[in-house]
C-alpha cells in the first residue's frame, strides 16, 4: 500500500505520539479515516500489522525530536505475523 506523507500531515501531526503523527495521519487517510491506526516501531490497522521501512522510521525520530520533516512516500507492507 503506497503511502504519501504531505506537508499538510506533517504541519499538523503531532510529535511523539502513535496515533496522530504525520505517518499515522497519512495511513488514516489512505485507509478512508474508517480504521483504528497506530504507528510505533511497526503499523497497525485495526488488526493487521505493516512493516515500516527505515525511512519512515528515520522521519519518525527526527520528526519527534524537531517536528520537522519534507513530504515523502513510502511502500507499507502487511507482515505475516504481528
Amino acid at each position: 500500500m503506497k503511502i504519501h506523507v504531505t506537508a499538510r500531515d506533517i504541519r499538523n501531526g503531532i510529535p511523539n505520539t502513535t496515533q496522530k503523527c504525520p505517518i499515522a495521519r497519512a495511513i488514516r487517510r489512505r485507509v478512508l479515516w474508517r480504521k483504528n491506526v497506530i504507528v510505533g516501531a511497526s503499523a497497525r490497522i485495526s488488526t493487521k500489522y505493516y512493516i515500516l521501512p527505515p525511512i519512515a522510521k528515520k522521519f519518525i525520530k527526527k520528526f519527534d525530536n524537531t517536528r520537522e520533516g519534507e513530504p515523502f512516500q513510502f511502500e507499507l507492507k502487511r507482515l505475516a505475523h504481528p
